[in-house]
């Protein structure tokens, strides 16, 4: 059973921020009791204000029509996705590089150190990645079935089905809710803060909304050759929300579309396997290709 939740102006403020709006928001009612949030995504104004629909490739043993399992996995399974296949690995998925001043990075990051007491001058490049989240990666779909097998095997040669997805915002609650229901603490790592912020997300208006907080972000991945410049452009609050939507230009063929699952807490596994739901498996249509 799904409790529909509204949240008043000052919650949307700390939930939403330019390209990313809260779709909906329910408490799950179950075994658990969890308050899942979806955020619609969409970085670029270019793009099609109707949400598409989306295609999952893969083995057909693991095609959503008839597999038993679902597989969400972080930021760092791509990035070291082993293999030469890269189509699939990213060496910088949901990850960005910055250039930051010498005396600044100091000041921000070191300031005891003795070198500000020097004149220092140059500049150091900082890498900022992600791994506190699972992502499961779609495409969208292409006009015709020719073209979705074409794009299919672009990706990996091992292809063989695609799982279409008519409702992606339907899809991202039921996933909200297929996460919620299987995760357990053992697959978390929670410190002090994440379990603060856990709590102050779990009440509203004095009622406990639950005992953990999902939030599904969904939408069309960005290509940009420095997404620096995007990611920058937010504030810092919200960065972590935008980078795991932004891929180098040369994956832009993909057309790729992504759910990212986020809760207090960080990944103790590289991937989850996770049961298919009938609710789940019912948004999915299997194509061979």
């Amino acid at each position: 059973m799904k409790t529909p939740v509204e949240f008043g102006a000052e919650a949307l403020v700390a939930l939403e921020s330019p390209g990313v709006t809260v779709e909906s928001a329910f408490v799950n009612e179950g075994a658990k009791r969890f308050l899942v949030i979806v955020h619609q995504v969409a970085l670029n104004s270019d793009s099609s204000p109707e949400t598409p629909a989306v295609v999952k490739f893969s083995e057909r043993q693991y095609g959503l029509p008839r597999s038993h399992s679902i597989q969400l996995a972080t930021p760092e399974f791509y990035r070291s996705y082993p293999g030469e296949d890269l189509g699939i690995r990213d060496e910088e998925d949901a990850a960005y590089m910055k250039k930051m001043d010498l005396e600044r990075f100091l000041e921000t990051y070191n300031p005891d150190s003795d070198l500000l007491k020097a004149s220092v001058q140059g500049s150091v490049e900082l890498t900022f990645a992600r791994n506190d989240c699972w992502m499961f990666c779609t495409c969208v779909r292409p006009m015709t079935k020719g073209q979705t097998k074409q794009l299919g095997r672009r990706i990996s040669e091992d292809y063989e089905c695609a799982a279409v997805i008519d409702n992606p915002s339907e899809f991202a609650g039921e996933l909200g809710v297929t996460f919620g229901t299987h995760v357990a603490g053992a697959d978390l790592r929670l410190g002090g803060l994440g379990i603060l912020a856990r709590y102050k997300l779990t009440r509203a208006s004095g009622e406990m909304l639950g005992e953990m907080v999902v939030q599904v972000y969904h939408g069309q991945v960005v290509y940009a050759d420095n997404p620096a410049a995007i990611v920058e452009s937010y504030p810092e609050s919200r960065r972590a929300v935008i980078v795991p939507f932004l891929k180098r230009s040369q994956y832009a063929y993909q057309r790729e579309y992504r759910f990212v699952v986020d809760t207090h807490g960080e990944a103790v596994k590289q991937a989850l396997s996770l049961p298919v739901s009938d609710n789940l498996r019912v948004l999915t249509e299997g194509w061979d290709l």
